[in-house]
């Protein structure tokens, strides 16, 4: 597991345009990559085996509440895999949407930082995540039905 101090997220980290200063925790599995990662100017501190970082267990439990929070609105008894998945990725996404207290930079979020891209209102902002929606489908003149009911992710 990888995660740096600033809300970056590991899979990004190759999409950075210019070098930046910070420090990542890690995990052993990274040490054969400690040479690249610290070319690019990222300061790899690694964990032991059974070594706790608060950083990374604050960040878990937040997103594990959120999750929660998300799931208890909505209407369902049993959740598929795929809305499970959907619905950690969406508490992540509006996580990185935010500039965190600690970040380094004051008024730019996570996100924006590392992949150049803001918030749209009226693509991120219309549906809540989980809301019954009708989606056009592709018809012919028939009298068959035009759409077919879906959940938001």
């Amino acid at each position: 597991m990888l995660h740096t101090r600033q809300g970056w997220h590991p899979k990004d980290m190759d999409t950075i345009r210019q070098p930046i200063h910070c420090g990542c925790i890690a995990d052993g599995q990274f040490e054969h990559a400690r040479r690249d990662i610290e070319q690019m100017g990222i300061i790899l501190n690694l964990t032991s085996h059974d070594e706790h970082v608060p950083e990374i267990e604050c960040y878990i439990r937040t997103v594990k509440e959120r999750v929660q929070a998300i799931v208890n609105t909505l209407p369902f008894k049993q959740y598929p895999n795929r809305l499970i998945v959907e619905t950690v990725y969406n508490a992540i996404f509006w996580l990185n949407c935010f500039p965190h207290k600690d970040s380094i930079h004051a008024t730019l979020s996570p996100r924006t930082i590392v992949t150049g891209s803001t918030i749209v209102y009226n693509k991120h902002c219309t549906l809540q995540f989980g809301t019954y929606v009708q989606v056009h489908e592709p018809h012919n003149n028939s009298l068959l039905p035009r759409t077919t009911g879906a959940i938001a992710l």
